[in-house]
């Protein structure tokens, strides 16, 4: 709504808004400061992440440099989600208040099934570990 009325600010075309536009109700959904996801996903996640590195490892670590490049790369995987995790249980007096739902799960776009959030949660960690795969698979066949 904002970008409409800076637009029209800025192109002064003859352009009219009606009023009760100007006024309209916006639905935000409530941030979630917990990792409301079952633990399963989770573990699938590092999983692949695991994959990812065992089969870069596997493909390319032929010298020093090389072993210290993945050992750094898994560093900061580490401190990501190690970062999240401290961030997360700074205020665990509000832990018994989230009740997490077997069949739905809030996200910031709204409400999906565990199947849909997993599918989404887990697209990026899976192609990962197929793509650290191909490469030690190219490697092993070179």
């Amino acid at each position: 709504m904002l970008q409409e009325l800076d637009i029209h600010a800025l192109a002064e075309c003859g352009y009219e808004l009606p009023e009760a536009s100007w006024t309209q109700k916006t639905e935000f959904h409530s941030e979630h400061s917990r990792f409301e996801y079952p633990f399963w996903i989770w573990g699938l996640m590092f999983a692949a992440y695991a994959v990812f590195f065992i089969a870069i490892a596997f493909a390319t670590a032929r010298d020093t440099e090389t072993v210290f490049m993945i050992a750094i790369s898994i560093a900061y995987t580490v401190m990501y989600f190690g970062t999240a995790t401290v961030l997360v249980n700074i205020n665990v007096s509000q832990r018994g208040k989230t009740v997490l739902r077997q069949q739905i799960i809030e996200t910031w776009t709204g409400p999906l099934s565990v199947t849909a959030a997993a599918v989404q949660i887990l697209t990026v960690p899976a192609m990962l570990a197929l793509f650290g795969v191909s490469i030690a698979i190219i490697r092993g066949a070179a």
